[in-house]
Order: C-alpha cells, then sequence, then structure tokens
C-alpha cells in the first residue's frame, strides 16, 4: 500500500479462510482509503454486501445489472 495505489483486485478474498479467521480480512478492507477502488470477485454476497457502493452483476459472460447505494440489498436476487 506504500506505492498508493489506486485500483485493488481481489480474487475470492475469503476463500479457503476459515469462517471464523475471516473478519480479519474484512477489518483490513475496512481500514482502507475510501479513494482506493476495489474490485472483488466474489461469491459470498455478505462479503460484497459488506462492503460494496455499487455492484455490477456478470453471470455467464453476460452482463445482468448494476446495484447502486440503498438498492444493493433490495434489487439482488441470488436465483
Amino acid at each position: 500500500m506504500s506505492l498508493r495505489p489506486r485500483i485493488l483486485l481481489l480474487d475470492e478474498p475469503a476463500a479457503g479462510v476459515p469462517s471464523h479467521e475471516t473478519e480479519v480480512i474484512h477489518q483490513a478492507l475496512g481500514r482502507l482509503p475510501a479513494d482506493i477502488a476495489i474490485l472483488i470477485i466474489e461469491h459470498d454476497m455478505g462479503v460484497v454486501f459488506r462492503f460494496a457502493h455499487e455492484i455490477v452483476v456478470l453471470a455467464y459472460i453476460s452482463h445482468t445489472g448494476v446495484f447502486l447505494g440503498g438498492n444493493l440489498c433490495g434489487g439482488w436476487s441470488s436465483g
């Protein structure tokens, strides 16, 4: 982080981490400066909803939607 990145790419950051230890990852993400854009590829929507301001959903290589701010949980369908 000393090089002041503008974008952080995370691919399944909690994959393989025991559930009782994922809080360490959550805390680290929460401490990042607000001006860093974070692109998270994640299937655990609990992780996504905790940090996202905007969600772009891709399914089977198709763009299926963009969800912003307060509409994140209300607009999401996992089915």
